[in-house]
């Protein structure tokens, strides 16, 4: 696979475990070997804000609004997760992060 779409899905599975440091160090693998997709910084956002990495959450929300300058939570598809509870702790982390 020639893409970090296989990165940002365990990223995101390691969210969900509760693992934001994985998460943190999958997703940024995969932007430094792919490149920043929309999707891969979404989580490495998410993955930060609940971390506490604020340095990392703030960074990647700017990218994120640089990209996307409408960007919000409230306006995104539910994803990754199709569980309430795990998709409520994945929006928190994107709060954390600063993502309105």
């Amino acid at each position: 696979m020639r893409n970090g779409r296989h990165h940002e899905v365990i990223a995101a599975g390691e969210i969900r475990l509760g693992d934001y440091a994985a998460a943190i160090e999958m997703a940024e693998d995969a932007i430094h070997k792919f490149g920043d997709a929309t999707p891969t910084l979404i989580v490495l956002a998410a993955a930060a804000g609940l971390a506490g990495n604020d340095q990392v959450g703030s960074h990647t929300v700017n990218s994120l609004k640089e990209k996307h300058p409408e960007i919000a939570i409230d306006t995104m598809r539910r994803w990754p997760y199709k569980d309430d509870a795990d998709w409520e702790l994945f929006v928190s982390g994107l709060k954390k992060a600063g993502l309105p």
